[in-house]
């Protein structure tokens, strides 16, 4: 479970997402954005 004190199992901030296959670290926030910038074009 995700909070807004962040994901305790995983210790990850409340923004940030981690991509598990390729070990990435993003911004959530960052990355939503991205991806709704990729569906308008």
């Amino acid at each position: 479970k995700i909070s807004l004190d962040g994901n305790q199992k995983h210790k990850t901030k409340h923004n940030e997402y981690i991509c598990y296959e390729c070990g990435a670290i993003m911004d959530r926030d960052e990355n939503a954005v991205a991806n709704l910038l990729a569906l308008l074009n």
